[in-house]
């Protein structure tokens, strides 16, 4: 039975990745991990980072805004607000901010996706009183 060569566990001979420390066994397992990193860090360039609190809670009061303005536009009965109000709700979610982002290229952190989202308002709520 091989050991592994990083925490000496000993394995079986057709294990890929040591049970312990994670450690590829073989070159096949080895190209396989260093794919997935870096589809990883590819599907994650362009994100926003988590790195301070402040950015959590945005992101969290962006879902609660956006799903409280998604269940407003519901609740209208005329179809020019329901949809303004629809595309409010769903612009301010932040994983349509990132989806964005990655298409246009740029950061679509909070202080995109509000002004977006209070021109999606306004124009609802000047589409319902007016229609």
């Amino acid at each position: 039975m091989p050991d592994c060569d990083a925490c000496g566990l000993s394995l079986n001979g057709s294990v890929n990745f040591c049970p312990r420390c994670g450690q590829p066994q073989n070159e096949a397992a080895a190209k396989r991990l260093d794919d997935y990193v870096e589809r990883q860090a590819a599907r994650d360039a362009g994100t926003d980072t988590r790195t301070d609190d402040r950015t959590a809670l945005a992101d969290r009061a962006s879902y609660i805004v956006g799903y409280v303005t998604i269940v407003a536009g519901f609740a209208i009965t005329a179809d020019l607000p329901t949809v303004l109000f629809v595309l409010a709700g769903v612009s301010i979610l932040p994983p349509v901010g990132r989806i964005l982002g990655r298409i246009v290229g740029l950061s679509t952190g909070i202080r995109v996706r509000a002004p977006l989202f209070a021109v999606f308002v306004a124009a609802g709520v000047a589409a319902w009183q007016f229609l």
